[in-house]
């Protein structure tokens, strides 16, 4: 059985045809390779400058006011992501093996992809007050 693996995230994305796509890890396939040598967790992020500005609701909008008084309206896509609220207290999918499982990095990196701006994390309130230990098994590393 061959198994074909996804892409994580490479500086430039690059779309090619799906056969000619060397996956090296999760299943995600939208199209982006890297190369196969490149880790895909890095273990440092460029300091991105960013200061946090003000957010407010005008005619049941919402607009983000810069340090310049600049208002750019906004919208929020996001996604549900399950798992937390299980007995494993992990998202789903960040397991290693060669059917569905990834890394936390390239969940994130094909997030920024596609532009979503929000993750909805399910949780249980028993895991929180116990401080439930995530399933190492489960943790891809």
């Amino acid at each position: 059985m061959t198994t074909t693996l996804a892409p994580t995230t490479p500086i430039t994305p690059t779309t090619t045809p799906r056969d000619t796509i060397n996956y090296t890890m999760g299943m995600i396939r939208d199209g982006v390779i890297r190369p196969v040598d490149q880790d895909s967790n890095p273990t440092a992020y460029a300091d991105q400058g960013c200061y946090l500005p003000n957010y407010v609701s005008k005619n049941g909008k919402m607009y983000i006011v810069t340090n310049t008084n600049q208002e750019i309206p906004i919208a929020i896509k996001g996604i549900n992501w399950f798992g937390m609220e299980t007995e494993n207290a992990i998202p789903f999918g960040l397991w290693t093996n060669d059917q569905n499982g990834t890394t936390l990095f390239e969940l994130a990196s094909f997030l920024s992809r596609n532009q979503f701006n929000s993750v909805r994390l399910p949780l249980t309130v028993s895991s929180i007050l116990n401080n439930t230990a995530p399933n190492r098994g489960l943790i891809h590393e």
